[in-house]
């Protein structure tokens, strides 16, 4: 099967999802987490691991191809879009940092297998023979209650002391284990994004073996196609999806709903029209930002690593994109006016939604922007995740 093949395969599939999706989108608020039928579907048409490199059994889509994937799932439904990204991203990132046999047991012996976790090191990982015993409690860990790999964050230790780098900063890796060895904690009572079942995790004294794990600063195993940085366009993928759902909303409320003075339809409102023009151009200018950028990087990185000033134009696509992303529903929730109040008009969901999704530390748009500005002046950021 070709490519172009597969990648027409998974955009057809996630549009085939999206009127369940819609669907279903009170009952994934209500019970915080995703129908397991739909999820099912999402894992069968092979969307989670998309992103998988094929030699471990993944079907190692182009990064734009993803990010359609994801957009087009997050239109429908905000929290399955989220919960997407996370499964496709920590996949691709596990699946190409990992050395090849973790990687091949993880994902190529189970075609349905699903990681998800919480990558930033916050727990501890005590070096014992063979391996290395994990502890401790993990926020965030979206998509927690759909998966049978997990992979931790956790800071190095030996004989009971951190272990330091070169520079004398602590040594950290993300850890993968099955999922069986957490306990999840019922903590995901949020504002937005309210299905995508975020919760705590803890674990005590788990075993985790040498070489399950990996630190995604390190060169990774397929360095022309690993990418952190394709986890963020995904992340960009969701706000603008939640976006174009709160336009398309907006524009079936305006052929609906009069107001005063004149009952007039508020399509028929001077004002109603330009904001919703503008927001229409607003969204199409993000999103071909983001795309341009994504295919430029990819064309690059396919054949060798991208220059700075390459990747300037990345990191600030996908800061546009999400600023773009608030911008839109912002206006399309003061447009609604009190009709936006009701918890069953769908653009108070994608204002919440939208509004949680941009609190991810990778999506904050300041420091975002001063990344981008950073390569644009030809230095290196601090974070290295472009």
């Amino acid at each position: 099967m070709t490519t172009t093949v597969v990648a027409a395969d998974l955009v057809a599939a996630a549009q085939a999802l999206c009127p369940d999706l819609r669907a279903a989108a009170e009952a994934i608020d209500r019970e915080r987490q995703l129908p397991s039928e739909l999820v099912d579907r999402m894992v069968d048409a092979g969307l989670a691991r998309m992103l998988v490199p094929r030699d471990v059994g993944g079907l190692q889509v182009d990064p734009l191809t993803a990010t359609r994937v994801v957009e087009t799932i997050s239109a429908a439904n905000g929290s399955a879009g989220w919960v997407l990204m996370i499964m496709a991203g920590t996949a691709h990132w596990a699946a190409c940092w990992l050395p090849q046999a973790a990687a091949a047991q993880a994902f190529g012996a189970d075609p349905r297998a699903v990681l998800v976790g919480s990558a930033v090191p916050i727990g501890k990982a005590e070096r014992v023979d063979g391996g290395y015993r994990l502890s401790g409690r993990f926020p965030f860990a979206s998509g927690s209650v759909h998966a049978n790999w997990i992979g931790s964050g956790c800071f190095l230790y030996e004989h009971g002391q951190p272990v330091k780098d070169a520079a004398d900063q602590p040594v950290w890796a993300v850890f993968v284990t099955p999922a069986s060895a957490i306990t999840l904690q019922d903590t995901w009572y949020s504002l937005g994004l309210r299905g995508t079942s975020s919760h705590d995790y803890t674990m005590a004294d788990v075993f985790a073996p040498d070489g399950w794990q990996f630190n995604h600063l390190d060169t990774p195993r397929l360095p022309n196609y690993a990418s952190v940085a394709c986890s963020t366009c995904l992340m960009s993928a969701v706000a603008l999806g939640i976006a174009q759902a709160a336009l398309d909303a907006m524009l079936v409320l305006a052929a609906e709903k009069r107001v005063q003075p004149g009952h007039l339809l508020l399509r028929d409102d001077e004002h109603v029209q330009a904001e919703l023009g503008r927001a229409g151009a607003q969204l199409g200018a993000a999103r071909t930002f983001l795309y341009q950028a994504l295919a430029e990087r990819w064309a690059v990185q396919a054949r060798t690593p991208p220059t700075r000033r390459e990747r300037s134009a990345l990191r600030l696509a996908t800061a546009h994109a999400v600023t773009t992303a608030l911008q839109v529903v912002d206006a399309m929730h003061a447009l609604a006016g009190s009709s936006a109040v009701y918890a069953t008009n769908p653009i108070e969901r994608y204002f919440r939604d939208v509004h949680t999704a941009a609190t991810h530390a990778a999506m904050r748009a300041p420091q975002a922007y001063v990344t981008g500005g950073q390569l644009l002046l030809d230095l290196e950021p601090r974070r290295g995740y472009f």
